[in-house]
């Protein structure tokens, strides 16, 4: 929220954690940033009833003065009787998804101890911002400043094309959390693989959203795609920017495609695009080809349709709006149930149309994909590991979560852990 608009309850929450935990010395530039007129003071809160003014924890940014698209943050304040280290998290957390969403490119954090209250100041070190520098004694005798660097990577690096086929259907599915499904795959990898993941590989990658994600924590990870349009959409995010140059690699292939490449230890088919292969022998090729590139012991998650999806009464209609650089573009995706050869067999429609700031539509800015796809049910998927005799089920979870059933009430997807448990040919 701006600073400025802070509801009263939260300021006054806000001025007593100030008063607590910040030096008195230091108050009062705290104290006139917070209060401060103007609409670029941007303030992140954090706490478990925040519109009653419990508040935990606070974080406040503003623009660099004459630098494009970058921002400064300012504090970084957390009471000392929470868990600072998961206050901290959201809070750095909700700064990077909103300066994302105003283009920003980075954020700088002039690290003090007076400026990151209530927990050390390398948490920074684990939410990917960078060192670039420090200063000695800057702040007083034994108070270095250290300065961080967060460079944000916006998921386009070009100007979105509302007539390109990949940029709409790139901002189409731009509202997945990809870092929350990061950590939710590195979570299945913990709890039933066997190796620390230092290799990821992806199947349908598509823009390579989730690689940036996992190369943000220093995971290596290679793209399987067969649109050239969107591997030419990743290669445009990837190009000049070291970190990502060093960390991700882009294949083109289907998903029966395996790359020449080192061994991985978590692999993923996302999106539902594993029902793209469109038959039961589509889907072994693309198990094969998991196995292929998985080191023993290695994970491949699946996020596969929920079965019930195919039932009267399921989710076989969609419909979203994305908003991108004075574009709304809109999306559809339909299962056409009753024009299904079988059960199992079903064809889809993905529609997506892009408006200019009027509303109108953009001539040529429209998508219309139709594909046959080929839904297992959930005892299928178990059939279809054993065959392979190289996968073993490990989980089917009904939600992004490790703890949620697929057939517990409210599941909304089906996501298939698979474990590789023996070398094949």
């Amino acid at each position: 929220m701006i600073a400025s608009e802070c509801p009263e309850s939260i300021g006054a929450a806000l001025s007593t954690l100030v008063e607590e935990l910040v030096p008195h010395w230091a108050q009062a530039q705290i104290r006139a940033l917070l209060s401060s007129p103007s609409s670029d003071v941007l303030l992140f809160i954090e706490g478990e009833n925040v519109e009653s003014g419990k508040v935990d924890g606070f974080a406040c940014l503003t623009p660099a003065t004459l630098a494009e698209n970058a921002y400064v943050l300012r504090w970084l304040v957390c009471r000392e009787n929470v868990d600072a280290g998961r206050v901290a998290a959201s809070l750095l957390d909700q700064i990077d998804t909103e300066i994302t969403a105003l283009g920003g490119r980075l954020i700088r954090f002039d690290g003090a101890s007076f400026r990151c209250v209530g927990i050390p100041i390398t948490v920074f070190d684990g939410a990917g911002y960078e060192r670039v520098g420090s200063i000695e004694d800057f702040y007083g005798v034994g108070e270095d400043l250290v300065i961080f660097v967060r460079r944000i990577v916006q998921p386009f690096r070009v100007i979105f094309d509302p007539r390109n086929p990949a940029h709409l259907f790139q901002v189409a599915f731009a509202y997945r959390d990809f870092r929350f499904e990061r950590d939710f795959l590195l979570s299945c990898a913990r709890r039933w693989g066997v190796w620390p993941v230092q290799r990821v590989a992806s199947w349908a990658s598509l823009a390579g959203s989730h690689l940036v994600e996992f190369a943000r924590l220093g995971i290596e990870a290679v793209g399987i795609d067969d649109s050239e349009g969107l591997l030419e959409l990743a290669e445009s995010t990837i190009k000049g920017v070291p970190w990502l140059e060093s960390k991700l690699r882009l294949f083109h292939g289907d998903l029966g495609s395996t790359p020449q490449t080192a061994p991985v230890e978590l692999s993923f088919c996302s999106l539902s695009a594993v029902h793209r292969a469109g038959s039961v022998e589509g889907i072994r090729r693309h198990l094969d080809a998991a196995a292929r590139l998985l080191a023993p012991g290695g994970l491949h998650v699946i996020e596969a349709m929920h079965p019930k999806d195919l039932l009267p009464g399921g989710a076989s209609l969609s419909a979203w709006t994305e908003v991108f650089q004075n574009y709304r573009v809109q999306s559809r995706f339909q299962l056409l149930l009753d024009k299904a050869p079988n059960e199992r067999v079903v064809d889809t429609l993905l529609e997506v149309v892009s408006r200019d700031s009027s509303g109108a539509p953009v001539q040529g800015g429209s998508l219309q994909l139709k594909e046959t796809w080929y839904v297992p049910s959930a005892a299928e998927w178990e059939r279809l590991a054993r065959q392979s005799a190289v996968f073993s089920v490990e989980a089917m979870l009904g939600d992004f979560n490790v703890d949620v059933p697929w057939d517990r009430p409210g599941a909304w997807r089906l996501l298939v852990v698979l474990r590789r448990n023996a070398n094949i040919a």
